[in-house]
């Protein structure tokens, strides 16, 4: 049968190389092999299962032929594709002489997933030990250095690494996921996966680095705020440092003004992230970014259908936060302001929105110290009340913990103390009395 896999394609070699290789790992290229390599037999048996694995490999490669798909972007491909992490483990052990960095990105990337500390969740957790991993962490910080050494990332150079920007964004993700999964992965602590952490982060200021698209910047900065909520509210100066380096930061910024002079603008995923990602580690913006964010906004970032009531809190959370506000000023000519472009947007998404954004958005103008005009905080109240007016949800059921009392309160869409809290705090405030009090206070009118 195997033979006959063999015949039918070049995808299907590979295949048939990647089980010779779970079936002999003796045999194996110079990469490192796992930890507690499957049983032969057992591996055997999962392969006969799953048939579908070998018409997968054939259709493959007979679609890849047609449009013209090389082995790397195949190998790429297959890990992304792949049914499951170990599937991923096999193509790495297999491939690993000819892994590139994209490969070994979409690799960890996925892997990531199956990284659960404990061992007893998700898919895979219970096959994979700490020597699964570490090859991989080690190799991405090699490629790093690598570039970093060099002192450029352009074309035309003899250092060029081809989707450096991509590398470094999706390995920086990946990292930091698995470090939360598991300890000894922990950028801010481990030294093979700090390593990583700092040449991933270094090839961001590297003499002549191209400005970054305006999504990877968010999600870098995104990766950033991860690893300093692993180095812990108690972590001194040095180790918030390696968590988020400042270098790292102002090369960000000054990307996002790069960005925003060539008409490469952040969506509004990209404006609550960012300014999200700012205020949870206390990092001032730099005004290029700052700016480039307000003129996204002005030209319609929260216009798209796309955009969420979360991309809209979060912005205005991280405004306040960093004691700024968005500006009520023209910042490019024939658009609104961008505290304009704020309010509707708010009008807009209201009814979408969770009750912790409900309340963290009334907060957050509370906190700016500027109301809103009256139709947005009209529209902030009326559904504020409607989220209120479920209080009589925490009535005692028997046997349930607080965690499943706030999951079902969630799902109902109703705030919950801290909620009420907030929303009392912005009326006081910004000395607004509220318009419907009763309602707040007596639900139903059950006390009438």
């Amino acid at each position: 049968m195997l033979s006959t896999w063999v015949r039918r394609s070049d995808g299907a070699r590979a295949f048939a190389r990647v089980l010779a290789r779970v079936l002999a790992p003796a045999r194996a290229s110079s990469g490192p092999w796992r930890a507690v390599p499957r049983p032969p037999a057992a591996a055997a048996a999962a392969v006969a299962r799953r048939p579908s694995i070998a018409r997968g490999f054939a259709a493959r490669s007979a679609d890849s032929r047609r449009h013209g798909e090389t082995p790397s972007q195949r190998l790429h491909n297959d890990i992304n594709d792949a049914s499951s992490e170990s599937a991923v483990m096999r193509l790495v052990n297999g491939s690993w002489d000819s892994l590139e960095p994209k490969h070994l990105s979409a690799a960890l990337s996925r892997l990531s997933f199956a990284a659960n500390q404990h061992g007893n969740r998700g898919s895979g957790a219970r096959e994979f030990g700490d020597a699964d991993f570490a090859p991989i962490v080690r190799r991405i910080a090699e490629l790093a250095e690598n570039v970093s050494r060099s002192g450029s990332n352009r074309p035309g150079t003899p250092s060029y690494l081809p989707g450096a920007e991509g590398f470094a964004t999706t390995s920086a993700l990946a990292l930091v996921k698995l470090g939360k999964r598991r300890a000894m992965f922990d950028p801010t602590h481990d030294p093979t996966a700090k390593r990583a952490w700092n040449a991933l982060l270094a090839l961001c200021t590297v003499h002549g680095t191209r400005a970054y698209k305006p999504e990877n910047i968010g999600r870098l900065k995104y990766a950033m705020t991860m690893a300093v909520d692993l180095a812990g509210a108690k972590a001194d100066q040095t180790t918030r440092e390696v968590a988020a380096p400042k270098a790292t930061w102002r090369a960000l910024d000054a990307m996002a003004g790069t960005n925003a002079a060539a008409g490469a603008h952040f969506n509004a995923r990209g404006v609550g992230l960012g300014v999200w990602a700012h205020a949870r580690t206390r990092t001032p913006i730099e005004p290029e970014s700052m700016r480039a964010y307000e003129i996204a906004v002005a030209r319609g970032a929260l216009d798209h259908r796309g955009t969420v009531g979360q991309n809209v809190s979060n912005a205005l959370w991280g405004y306040a936060k960093l004691g700024a506000a968005p500006s009520r000023d023209v910042v490019t000519a024939g658009f609104p302001s961008p505290w304009a472009k704020f309010e509707e947007a708010v009008v807009r998404l209201l009814p979408t929105m969770k009750p912790q954004e409900v309340a963290n958005t009334m907060y957050a103008y509370a906190l700016m110290g500027e109301a809103p005009s009256d139709k947005t905080w009209s529209a902030l109240e009326t559904e504020a009340v409607a989220r209120a007016s479920g209080r009589d949800e925490s009535g005692h059921i028997n046997f349930e913990n607080k965690i499943g009392f706030r999951r079902r309160r969630e799902r109902a869409g109703l705030f919950g103390p801290q909620e009420i809290t907030n929303v009392w705090w912005a009326h006081a405030t910004l000395k607004r009395r509220p318009s419907q009090v009763s309602f707040f206070l007596f639900p139903h009118g059950q006390f009438d």
